[in-house]
This record gives C-alpha cells, sequence and structure tokens, in this order.
C-alpha cells in the first residue's frame, strides 16, 4: 500500500476527534472510535481490531473494622480476660457481632492473608491502686499467640494502658481475640476501648 493511499484511507475512515486508525489484518485498515472520558485503551483479542476502550478497574477497597466499648468492662487482678467490644466504627464484611461471641474477630470468606491488628486500652483500678504489671496478647483459635505477647512494669499509677500492634496471617474462619491482664491487686474497669483490623492481602 502507497503512502498516499495510505493518507487517503485515514482521511476516509476516521470520522471523529479521538479515533484511532487501527487494523484488522495485517493490511486492512479499520476505525477504533473513540472512548469516553476516562476509559483507557486495552489489548482486546475478541475484537476485530485486537483493541478496545475500557474503562479502569477502580482503586483497592478498603476491608477491615474498627470495634469499641461503650462502657467499662471489669478486669479482675490477675486474671487473663478478653476484651468485650460492644459496638462497631465499621465493619466491611461482618467480621465482629455486637452480640454474639463479641470478643471475637472472624475472617470472613474470600478474605484470607495479612492483617494488622491496632488496639489501645485503659484501665482504671481506683486512686489508691498500683496497677502494676501489664500483659496484652492476641489469641488466635482460643491459643495465646506468643509473637503477639507485650508485657510491660509500671510505675505507681492507677491508670495505665494496654496497647497491641502486630501482624496475624489468617484463614477463612480464623478467630482473634484480645486478652489482658493486670496486676493491681483489686479489679479494674477500662476506658477508651479500641481495636482495629486492617486486612493488607493475601
Amino acid at each position: 500500500m502507497s503512502r498516499s493511499r495510505d493518507v487517503a484511507n485515514i482521511d476516509t475512515i476516521l470520522t471523529t476527534k479521538g479515533d484511532i486508525y487501527a487494523a484488522t489484518t495485517a493490511s486492512t485498515p479499520a476505525r477504533l472510535g473513540v472512548g469516553t472520558n476516562g476509559q483507557v485503551l486495552t489489548a482486546a483479542s475478541t475484537t476485530s481490531t485486537g483493541l478496545q476502550w475500557a474503562t479502569p478497574a477502580s482503586g483497592s477497597t478498603f476491608v477491615g473494622c474498627k470495634l469499641i466499648r461503650t462502657t467499662g468492662q471489669t478486669i479482675a487482678n490477675n486474671t487473663a480476660t478478653a476484651l468485650q467490644f460492644d459496638s462497631e466504627s465499621y465493619d466491611t464484611d461482618a467480621f465482629h457481632s455486637n452480640v454474639t461471641n463479641n470478643s471475637r474477630i472472624t475472617i470472613p470468606s474470600g478474605k484470607a492473608g495479612k492483617y494488622l491488628f491496632v488496639g489501645n486500652c485503659f484501665i482504671d483500678t481506683g486512686a489508691t491502686s498500683t496497677v502494676g504489671r501489664m500483659e496484652s496478647v492476641l489469641y488466635k483459635n482460643g491459643v495465646q499467640d506468643n509473637t503477639t505477647f507485650i508485657e510491660n512494669t509500671t510505675s505507681a499509677s492507677s491508670y495505665e494502658t494496654w496497647t497491641i500492634h502486630t501482624v496475624l496471617d489468617l484463614a477463612v474462619g480464623d478467630y482473634v481475640q484480645w486478652f489482658v491482664k493486670h496486676q493491681a491487686g483489686v479489679s479494674g474497669t477500662t476506658d477508651a476501648m479500641s481495636l482495629c483490623v486492617s486486612y493488607l492481602g493475601a
């Protein structure tokens, strides 16, 4: 095909701003009409030109939950206790129930993978009490995961903090609980309790 004939074909085939000069075979020119705003050109073996305009895939969607407690929870002295959450700031995939087994975060179908856990909880044991040794750990399927264990000994204070911050690799159906423990000599009451769980990917 001569250059002049190529130019003639382009003038004939292309009719709209943004059209593309494509080919259905090595020697058969064709018009690929312009797409709509925001679309991108992609390979498509099922079309006559091997190309098509398509809307790009949307960005990743956040998956996870943030659990809170609206009232104080009593934590007995020197007793490992699962924190119980009665409310949610958000829960994208039904990880948690505020009523049934409300200490558990359970991995839903299709969401196996790595999860980031970040938690914070205060305890108040009274003006004259010393909280003493503090322990914080996650349990996976009812078994303590020692890789998540956090321990510290506090100064003489009645108001101290438990924290958790770790990544776990979890399968569908696995459930995770946050257990805490203190040695104040008396029971204490939690305050400002929250746990954020974020899916990082498979």
